[in-house]
């Protein structure tokens, strides 16, 4: 391989990394497999992708790979959401979400603030919600509460 080749593949290389340092991050892990990771999804919310730094740790089909899910809130007030993700070879994910504080601060009404900070974090229960072959009742209500701070159909 001559420099030139090199110089492509390291090329190549910082593009992507830069891709995925720039991919929405719908949370962290906090606890259990791939902690410390972001959570991102494909658009067409089918695919979980865990990154850490800027290098795809694993992503994982939500169909094949999860069995259910959980939310929890230690802290509704203040945003403070959690997924708990199972999967299939019985390993979790305890993923603190992404409430935007920041979004939405120059919309007239309280619930237009709300429902754009809750936004992104509506897309990923609803992409796990659709596609997870087991959902519990609580789960349900628990993302349905999501949704209608997002001001998004429930599910």
């Amino acid at each position: 391989m001559g420099f030139m080749d090199k110089l492509k593949d390291a090329g190549k290389s910082a593009l992507k990394g830069a891709l995925i340092a720039a991919a929405h991050s719908y949370g962290t892990v906090t606890d259990g497999k791939y902690k410390l990771c972001k959570v991102s999804m494909n658009s067409a919310f089918d695919k979980l992708t865990f990154i850490k730094v800027a290098a795809i740790e694993a992503e994982h089909v939500i169909k094949e790979d999860i069995t259910t899910f959980y939310l929890d809130s230690e802290n509704d007030s203040s945003g403070q959401h959690y997924i708990k993700i199972e999967f299939n070879d019985g390993e979790t994910s305890k993923i603190l979400l992404n409430v935007e504080k920041d979004q939405g601060s120059a919309l007239p009404t309280a619930e237009q603030r709300i429902a754009a900070q809750y936004s992104k974090v509506a897309d990923l229960v609803a992409g796990l919600a659709k596609n997870v072959p087991q959902l519990s009742e609580e789960t349900r209500n628990w993302a349905n509460k999501i949704m209608r701070y997002a001001g998004k159909k429930e599910i």
